[in-house]
């Protein structure tokens, strides 16, 4: 038994994701399909790459990662042991993964996908084409003093995530030797990484660091999202102090 994982932006409820997994289950022998969201923001490719790397890295059975978010006429087919990736050829890839070595990816038209997938469970050659050329993936701007991080995920409790990892941080700013505020929103000084949510009294905002190493704002009983009007290109400022 294989698995076979979906992201998309159809919206949950949408009718699109029930034509998706038939079509997947009439062409594909012993697969189990496994939603981890259809909530993805249309086209929205850096969400769907904080998603992806949400998943669990470590797997016992094949699995395939397909992830529909936004279009490209071509595929991207990653491998990483037991797990598999299917992309869009649109820049995603690159946001879930920094890859150096070109020899476990394969790149082929976006009609073939169902062949691919019986390829990938029954162990046999995928039929690739065309050049991959990876676009660059999103990173923070990082200064000897500063860090500039971009908003790259909101859940639906209002916390916000931002392309700044743990080991980023610590490269450059010690413990509570920093000031973070969020761009163009007065009175939002930061001055420490809280471990958690609950460090901080009810409506009191805080910076912590997700289990996925993400740099993470919310409020104590509150939703930051709305309370300091994130949006996609939303970014937060830190500075030495």
């Amino acid at each position: 038994m294989a698995f076979i994982q979906l992201i998309t932006d159809f919206q949950t409820g949408a009718y699109k994701i029930g034509i998706l997994k038939q079509n997947l289950l009439n062409s594909i022998e012993s697969v189990e399909i496994i939603d981890i969201s259809h909530d993805i923001r249309l086209n929205n490719i850096t969400e769907a790459a904080f998603v992806a790397k949400q998943l669990n890295k470590t797997v016992k059975t094949l699995t395939i990662n397909y992830i529909k978010v936004g279009f490209a006429n071509r595929l991207i087919i990653y491998q990483q042991d037991l797990q598999w990736y299917v992309v869009p050829d649109n820049g995603l890839i690159a946001l879930i993964f920094e890859i150096n070595d070109l020899s476990n990816l394969y790149s082929l038209n976006s009609n073939d996908e169902l062949e691919a997938f019986k390829a990938i469970i029954n162990g046999e050659k995928i039929s690739a084409s065309g050049t991959i050329i990876l676009r660059n993936s999103k990173k923070p701007e990082i200064q000897e003093n500063r860090i500039i991080c971009e908003r790259i995920f909101t859940d639906k409790l209002g916390n916000c995530y931002f392309n700044l990892l743990k080991s980023e941080f610590d490269s450059v700013f010690k413990p509570n030797q920093f000031g973070a505020r969020i761009q163009y929103i007065n009175n939002t000084a930061i001055g420490k990484i809280s471990s958690k949510i609950t460090d901080e009294e009810q409506g009191i905002a805080s910076l912590s660091f997700s289990k996925s190493g993400f740099l993470k704002l919310a409020i104590n009983n509150g939703n930051a999202a709305q309370l300091f009007r994130i949006k996609e290109d939303s970014k937060i400022i830190i500075d030495k102090i």
